[in-house]
């Protein structure tokens, strides 16, 4: 929860001529380059976008790929889900709120409370909420953030939706398992037409 500072001090970077940011991790491309074009960095030595094992992992295997065989392959970032285990747990992946302001001049949001989801009422862990964001002429899913218990097991659908390009349509017309968490992607989703506090338990 409070964050990672790169450990690159004394490897002696400024010799080999490797960039590194205002937080001494080292600046590199897309495909995982420094600006000394034979060096390459991954992991939590990086400034890339998510300092995640699961994001070391596959940076270290595709940065290998780009050295030895001068391919330029990336991860999409966009799609990578993250989760900060605290209690309650917040997890999201794809745009926020901001960054879709940012990027469109306009968001497409919508926020459901624990309180409307079933199983969170039935587990009396009714604190969070989830918060989806959606273009607003296709309602393609650009990002979902959840506050709660288990969001780290919820954001992995999440996910899906978010690299699949899914619409809320597409969720609508689901139908996830009652009653389950898992629930709570779907009620955000109807929450963009409907108004969930008229729903029955049966969405």
């Amino acid at each position: 929860a409070a964050g990672k500072t790169p450990n690159t001090q004394g490897l002696g970077l400024e010799v080999a001529l490797v960039e590194v940011d205002k937080q001494q991790a080292v600046v590199v491309s897309q495909h995982f380059q420094t600006s000394n074009k034979n060096i390459f960095a991954v992991g939590d030595v990086s400034n890339a976008p998510l300092r995640l094992e699961t994001t070391a992992g596959r940076e270290g295997t595709l940065a290998a790929e780009n050295a030895l065989k001068g391919t330029t392959l990336s991860i999409d970032y966009n799609s990578v889900p993250y989760t900060i285990f605290t209690d309650p747990q917040l997890a999201g992946v794809g745009f926020t709120e901001d960054e879709q302001i940012k990027q469109m001049g306009v968001c497409a949001c919508r926020t459901v409370s624990f309180e409307d989801i079933p199983k969170a009422i039935i587990m009396r862990r009714t604190e969070g909420l989830i918060k989806m964001a959606i273009h607003p002429q296709t309602r393609q899913i650009l990002g979902v953030h959840i506050l709660a218990p288990n969001a780290g097991e919820l954001i992995a659908e999440a996910m899906m939706l978010v690299k699949n390009k899914n619409t809320i349509d597409d969720v609508v017309n689901s139908l996830p398992m009652f009653p389950t968490l898992s629930e709570a992607i779907k009620i955000v989703a109807l929450s963009f037409t409907k108004d969930i506090s008229k729903l029955s338990c049966c969405i």
